[in-house]
């Protein structure tokens, strides 16, 4: 495990000579699932990222495993998001900065082919590539990895990927899955709906390309399903309402069956309040929505549009959701949500109408306090 944070040590994929010793490999090896033997092509690095398993015992708790994703590489930020089944024997874990090419399920996970080194350290852009416009470390595409045990032995069972590749994805931002395991949703907020335009590949540059990224980042989300140890993409969802750089995706909660999905859009700007309200005024910047989604005969369907009560810019309503195992119940948080919070006799608020010790949602004396929701 010692090679994860090494001192001042470069790591060279794909090469037979690599400066992390064999014993300090082996260490970890014993505790991972992934791969991280010295025969590895793939030895992480800096931000690569790695998840704990721990389990109690009578004693107390104690490290069941160390997992790596199976093609680890600096910044790919491998623990992004996590989530584990009821039974605790499957796990899926979202890898934001993972940066190959690869798509859907189970592909190439070597094909970082649009990026060759310069010689100094650096990765630079092949221009032929046709699905990715960035320089390596900033192309964030992202993963997400299914992890099951057998018999208190981890193994990855599924690399997935989004059904189509792009720049800043970050496919992994939130993931979840159902309580048998057998479904799972990851989110991408950073998708776009819209693409750029690659036909003068020499005019694409760096600025061009960061701006028109924070413009499209709508977001997205997908919904895998696992048949035995088989899994495939189920569904892709977008809101029905889509805002440029919404971050729908940001977060996801999935119920205990599998059948109820939230999805967080915290940058979502509609004024509207309470359930399925008007989606066309977009003068609050920020305030935030949350889209429920159900299923029915494998068909994935928006039920509702969900705005906080009092609607208000930049409250990032979504930011966190979660739903409960039968998926009735909603929990919305807006961190950046002002209000003071109960009624009192000392209240200085000029909006407040409500008697003493009753929750007041007009006064924004608190900044930032921050608030949840139920429904």
């Amino acid at each position: 495990q010692a090679s994860s944070q090494p001192e001042c040590i470069v790591y060279y994929p794909s090469s037979s000579s690599s400066s992390v010793s064999s014993s300090s490999v082996s260490s970890s090896s014993s505790l991972s699932s992934s791969a991280t033997s010295s025969t590895s092509s793939y030895k992480g690095g800096n931000a690569s990222g790695s998840v704990q398993i721990l389990i109690r015992k009578e004693n107390g708790w104690m490290q069941q495993a160390l997992l790596k994703n199976s093609n680890a590489e600096q910044g790919d930020a491998f623990g992004t998001s996590i989530a584990l089944s009821t039974d605790g024997n499957t796990i899926v874990v979202g890898a934001i900065g993972e940066d190959s090419q690869a798509k859907g399920v189970n592909g190439n996970q070597a094909d970082n082919s649009c990026y060759y080194p310069d010689g100094e350290g650096l990765y630079v852009l092949d221009l032929e590539c046709r699905d990715a416009y960035f320089e390596r470390y900033g192309l964030n595409n992202g993963a997400a990895y299914v992890f099951t045990r057998a018999n208190a032995v981890w193994t990855q069972e599924a690399y997935l990927k989004p059904a189509t590749t792009f720049f800043t994805t970050l496919f992994g931002s939130s993931v979840d899955i159902s309580g048998d395991g057998n479904t799972l949703v990851v989110g991408a907020k950073g998708d776009t709906t819209d693409s750029v335009d690659t036909s003068n590949k020499d005019a694409i540059d760096k600025a061009k390309v960061q701006e028109v990224a924070k413009q499209l980042g709508s977001g997205s989300a997908y919904v895998f399903g696992r048949s035995g140890t088989t899994w495939s993409q189920q569904a892709y969802l977008k809101p029905s309402t889509i805002t440029l750089a919404g971050e729908f995706g940001g977060d996801v909660s999935v119920s205990h069956d599998g059948n109820t999905i939230a999805v967080g859009s915290y940058h979502e700007a509609s004024n509207s309040k309470g359930v399925n309200g008007d989606q066309g005024d977009a003068s609050a910047e920020g305030a935030g929505a949350v889209f429920v989604f159900t299923r029915t005969n494998s068909i994935w369907a928006q039920q509702s549009y969900v705005k906080a009560s009092n609607t208000e810019k930049n409250d990032r309503f979504g930011l966190n959701v979660d739903l409960s195992g039968d998926g009735k119940t909603l929990a919305v948080g807006a961190h950046r949500e002002s209000g003071r919070g109960y009624a009192s006799a000392s209240s200085t608020s000029s909006t407040s109408s409500v008697t003493d010790g009753e929750l007041d949602q007009n006064d924004n004396s608190a900044e930032v306090s921050g608030a949840v929701y139920l429904f």
